[in-house]
């Protein structure tokens, strides 16, 4: 999962970066006298090695999936995805870090040693219609973001932040607005 307004450019900075690296990979492990063949094995059965499918311009699109998140689906083999995986979601942390930018002073309130984290599922019934419903239990100054956190960049989730001062005024506000959504 991936934020719904993510540019394409940046989809296709992450397919060409995995395919510059699959190349690499190709120069330094190919046999000396390697045939279309091998070059086929390589692709589909090397050591971490993914089929760059998603390059083509049909293959890598959005699913939506809410107004907040999208799926991205690429067509890869699922052996070696993970060099892929791990670029799209450097890509997803710099986007968002770069997109959604916070004062501060803004803190994530926490409950059980935890922030409070939303799923893309519930992410309308969380803000609720135009908005009110997180304006309400955060006296307005609440922010619901895309989560950078490493490992959770791709899993859809939202992390509420709230001015510091507030957040402890707000504290058990949030808490009774949202205990039928809170992840």
């Amino acid at each position: 999962m991936i934020p719904r307004n993510i540019p394409y450019s940046v989809l296709r900075e992450v397919a060409d970066r995995h395919h510059e690296r699959l190349r690499d990979q190709w120069y330094h492990e190919a046999p000396d006298d390697a045939t279309a063949d091998d070059l086929s094995r390589f692709l589909l059965n090397g050591t971490g090695a993914v089929v760059p499918a998603c390059l083509s311009l049909n293959s890598m699109y959005l699913k939506p999936l809410s107004q907040s998140a999208a799926e991205l689906t690429v067509n890869l083999p699922a052996r070696g995805c993970a060099d892929f995986e791990a670029l799209l979601e450097e890509a997803v942390v710099e986007h968002c870090k770069r997109e959604y930018r916070l004062p501060r002073d803004y803190v994530r309130p926490m409950y059980h040693n935890r922030p409070v984290t939303v799923s893309h599922r519930h992410y309308g019934a969380f803000v609720g219609p135009r908005g009110e419903r997180i304006n309400r239990a955060c006296n307005g100054r609440g922010r619901l973001l895309w989560s950078t956190t490493e490992g959770h960049a791709l899993r859809g989730e939202f992390t509420l932040w709230v001015p510091n001062r507030d957040s402890i005024g707000l504290r058990d506000q949030i808490y009774d607005a949202y205990k039928d959504v809170i992840d």
